[in-house]
């Protein structure tokens, strides 16, 4: 897979490391996750200008 040089992290909203796949390592990440407790703090903050065409 390409970019698989780096972690692959789930943080909750709280900033708690909810799971990871570890550096380097290939992987599915799953967890179950509470949608009640998503807000739209991170969401606004995105920049889709920083991503590579």
């Amino acid at each position: 897979m390409d970019y698989q040089a780096s972690a692959t992290s789930l943080i909750d909203p709280q900033s708690r490391l909810l799971d990871y796949v570890p550096y380097g390592e290939e992987g599915l990440l799953v967890h179950e996750i509470d949608p009640n407790q998503a807000t739209l703090l991170f969401a606004r903050r995105f920049d889709g200008t920083l991503l590579p065409d």
